[in-house]
């Protein structure tokens, strides 16, 4: 990263570990070849919150574009129309245990809930105190 680093997490074999930054990008690191294995774009703003799936095969980004996205996480490809619809800074993502379900955590105290094969928002829930 060209910035600060805001967020990283390993891939479920431990084999990768992406990272979201201030630069709008997400940079993947390979552990067994100890480098720097390429970098996906995408993000208006910076990467506050990357998750990988349970499966290892998406990767999920938050960003203060107040949007989340769906990575393929082999090729970078973006899989699917950013989760739209956030009013503040997306800061958090991650997936249910099954791979079905993005989580994202916001600014405003809110979070929401997305079906990750569709996109679509299933729930959203209010203000914590």
């Amino acid at each position: 990263h060209s910035s600060l680093v805001y967020s990283v997490t390993f891939s479920v074999d431990g084999r990768q570990i992406p990272s979201g930054g201030g630069d709008n990008k997400i940079s993947e690191f390979s552990i067994p070849g100890r480098k720097h294995c390429g970098g996906i774009s995408g993000h208006a703003d910076a990467v506050r919150s990357v998750s990988f799936s349970p499966d290892g095969t998406r990767i999920a980004s938050g960003s203060r574009d107040k949007t989340a996205r769906l990575w393929d996480a082999a090729t970078g490809q973006l899989l699917s129309e950013p989760l739209e619809g956030h009013t503040e800074a997306v800061w958090s993502v991650s997936f249910s245990p099954d791979g079905t379900r993005i989580a994202s955590g916001l600014r405003d105290k809110t979070m929401r809930h997305w079906d990750a094969a569709t996109g679509r928002l299933t729930l959203q829930a209010g203000h914590h105190s």
